[in-house]
Order: C-alpha cells, then sequence, then structure tokens
C-alpha cells in the first residue's frame, strides 16, 4: 500500500512561468513533473545540510539546550 501522494499549489510571474514551460517541454516532461523534480532535489539538498549541519554541531558540543531558565513565562 503506498501513501497518497499530496499536492501543492506555487504561483509564478509570467515570465518565470513561461520559461519553466519551456525547459519542461526540453526535457520531456510535464509542468507538474518538472517542478517536482525541482523541489525533490532542493529537499535532498537540503536535508544533506541538516544532517551534516547536525554532526557538525553536536562535534561542536552545541546539543539545542535551551537557555538557563530566566524566569519569565513563555
Amino acid at each position: 500500500m503506498t501513501l497518497a501522494r499530496k499536492d501543492i499549489r506555487a504561483k509564478l510571474d509570467a515570465d518565470d512561468h513561461a520559461a519553466m514551460k519551456v525547459f519542461a517541454r526540453l526535457d520531456g516532461l510535464t509542468e507538474a513533473e518538472f517542478i517536482e523534480g525541482i523541489v525533490h532535489a532542493e529537499l535532498s539538498r537540503r536535508i544533506g545540510d541538516a544532517t551534516l549541519a547536525a554532526a557538525e554541531l553536536q562535534r561542536a558540543g552545541i546539543f539545542g539546550k535551551p537557555r538557563d531558565n530566566t524566569g519569565k513565562p513563555k
């Protein structure tokens, strides 16, 4: 059983939309497939960045501990 895929919506300026349509066509993709590829690549890159950052922060002894309680309510 596969999970349902989620739909997203984006707005582009007219010139960006025209360029995206050209590149999608040149790649033999639908507009949706083209955008999905871009989003997937960027998310993969950012997840990799987050993994590297977490490892570096851990080596530096930074664990995301909250600051000392200042007595002020949150």
